[in-house]
């Protein structure tokens, strides 16, 4: 879950980071931005350990932030840039574990959670929780309230996303195709379930 704010800035930051870091004749990231002071080789940070490499790190924002605004050029993206590792992680897996969550991220069964509600109706909040528990690391979850047009003309996940019943609903949805929406806790847990 997250505001607009919070959205919007991860926009903004996601295009800086693109503008700065990103190669704009090959794939992946520089450890130094395009605006750095000139240096005679623009090195990469590729390895994992003790903390996440900058190439890996962009390429999970990247994947996270595409299941939130649709835009399937940020997926692009993030693959591009973990394939720059391919040959090292297959070899030496111990030294790419956030370059492996990502692959995880790109492979597995992604799935997209828009839960539209009031925020202080209890059953929101429970749908959210059961999303979080159940709907895997890939999962993207989007909540917003449909009395609050700022939010949900923000997030594409949320637009044309309605009430049921004039209570809270779940949609479960692959690639921005969503499933008829879900109103209990146990009927978005089974619709969630592997």
């Amino acid at each position: 879950t997250f505001t607009v704010r919070w959205l919007t800035a991860a926009r903004a930051l996601a295009d800086d980071m693109i503008a700065l870091f990103a190669d704009t004749g090959g794939d992946g990231f520089f450890s130094s931005g395009a605006d750095a002071p000139q240096l005679l080789v623009r090195m990469r940070d590729l390895e994992d350990p003790p903390t996440p490499a900058g190439n890996s790190q962009a390429a999970s924002v990247l994947v996270r932030l595409a299941g939130l605004t649709g835009q399937t050029e940020l997926i692009t993206r993030a693959d591009r840039a973990i394939r720059l590792v391919h040959d090292e992680l297959t070899r030496f897996p111990r030294g790419f574990g956030t370059a492996l969550c990502v692959v995880h991220q790109l492979t597995t069964r992604r799935r997209e959670i828009a839960i539209v509600g009031a925020a202080d109706d209890p059953r929101t909040t429970e749908l959210v929780r059961v999303a979080r528990s159940v709907g895997g690391p890939a999962a993207v979850i989007a909540c917003g309230d449909p009395a609050d047009p700022d939010t949900i003309a923000a997030v594409p996940l949320l637009v044309e996303r309605s009430l049921v019943d004039n209570g809270p609903a779940a949609y479960v949805c692959e690639n921005f195709t969503c499933a008829m929406p879900v109103t209990s806790p146990a009927s978005l847990h089974a619709a969630l379930a592997p």
